[in-house]
């Protein structure tokens, strides 16, 4: 399964293996992501092209008043359509993601030797995963790599057994610290959450909708049929390549993001969890799980994107990034009941990078159902939401790309 493919070019980063731990540090503070590149809800791009606008558009005007009152009318539209909105998205916004989205669905998959692998490559083209042994440690760690950069994961159980009915909370803000120490920018800690609920809580066919809805006023109160808790480390390949240190390669960094996974799980055995590091075969079978690719036939895949969902073995796929939060009192009972939301199976996806004494957060929350009961299983869930006090945003337009960061790959693409 391992593939000799090398690194993408240009790409080095710095292990910092042997650094020494900084010193103690506060627990770290929590913040929401914000977009790069932007300024409150504007990005820079559009202050410039306005700037730019304007500029040409008085030029235009003082040397020749009339060709300048044509330009004022094209400057307008061009200003309508860098600020022009749809669907809480800029137009210049939309017309990127359209783009993309074109050149992801002509884009050819490269098969693999492994069936599995060649599914994946539907969501992330050039994913390869290789076996990392580190000196001194018998564990078989699988470490991905992607265009974006590396990472690996673990599986999680909770001293109490998955199915307690108050698991005990994941020590996120030790774990944190774990990458904090080490000191390399452009590592990110990623928690998923997969949830299979009870039997009988998705109902599909004809006579759905009445019994979907008497089911919504059970979600929550049944516990899970299936639930599977992954702890992923990623490093971020631009992050690595600005960070470099003389003599380091790409060869260094699945060095690193094993070290720093080995490092989390140890942590997690410390705190009474249940925790292994997966073998290069268990990630691709945590990765194909929770994009729904298990069951796929090469010879008839229905696995594809479109605008609104990713579609796979027959289940439509639809992520939401949460937008706004409830008091930190309410997140994690808002988190647990988003995750039971009536559907074959949900996926909460916690993403945090260390910055200094701050950690940025962002969290995905995907639905996976029947394409006919899809929509109200997105309803129920933005509603769930609501109640909290909370706002969802659906990323339509890059459903694939959501799937992969939701699944246990460290967050995917930053």
């Amino acid at each position: 399964m391992a593939s000799n493919q090398s690194p993408p070019p240009g790409v080095r980063g710095s292990a910092r293996i042997g650094a020494d731990p900084v010193a103690a540090r506060q627990p770290p503070l929590m913040r929401t992501r914000r977009r790069s590149g932007r300024i409150g809800g504007v990005s820079v791009l559009q202050l410039l092209l306005a700037e730019g606008v304007l500029v040409a558009v008085a030029l235009v005007f003082v040397r020749h008043p009339l060709v300048g009152a044509i330009a004022i009318v094209l400057g307008v539209l061009l200003l309508i359509l860098a600020f022009g909105r749809s669907g809480g998205r800029w137009w210049t916004e939309i017309l990127a993601l359209r783009w993309q989205f074109r050149r992801r669905r002509s884009a050819r998959r490269v098969p693999a030797e492994d069936m599995r692998l060649t599914a994946l490559r539907a969501l992330a083209p050039d994913l390869v995963v290789r076996e990392r042994v580190l000196q001194g440690d018998q564990d078989r760690i699988g470490v991905g790599q992607d265009g974006a950069g590396w990472f690996a994961a673990a599986a999680v159980l909770p001293p109490a057994g998955i199915r307690a009915q108050a698991p005990a909370p994941l020590p996120v803000d030790k774990l944190v610290e774990v990458l904090t120490e080490a000191g390399q920018p452009g590592t990110v800690l990623q928690v998923v959450t997969h949830t299979v609920p009870a039997p009988g809580m998705l109902v599909a066919g004809p006579a759905y909708a009445d019994s979907y809805r008497e089911l919504v006023s059970l979600a929550g109160e049944a516990p899970p049929q299936e639930q599977a808790l992954w702890v992923a480390v990623r490093a971020d390949a631009q992050s690595l390549a600005r960070t470099v240190v003389d003599g380091a390669t790409a060869d260094d960094v699945p060095t690193l993001v094993a070290t720093l996974a080995r490092r989390a799980t140890k942590l997690l055995r410390r705190d009474g969890f249940r925790a292994s590091l997966l073998s290069p075969d268990e990630l691709v079978d945590a990765l194909v799980t929770s994009a729904g690719l298990d069951e796929y036939d090469p010879h008839h895949s229905t696995a594809r994107e479109e605008w609104t969902a990713w579609h796979a073995n027959g289940l439509a796929h639809a992520t939401f990034w949460v937008r706004s939060w409830p008091g930190l009192s309410a997140a994690s009972s808002m988190l647990e009941r988003l995750a039971a939301t009536p559907a074959s199976f949900t996926s909460v996806t916690l993403i945090l990078e260390p910055q200094g004494q701050e950690t940025t957060l962002r969290c995905l929350v995907r639905v996976a159902a029947p394409a006919e009961v899809l929509a109200m299983s997105c309803q129920t869930l933005e509603a769930a939401a609501r109640q909290y006090g909370a706002e969802l945003f659906r990323l339509d337009g890059e459903q694939a790309p959501a799937a992969y960061t939701s699944a246990p790959s460290g967050g995917g693409a930053r």
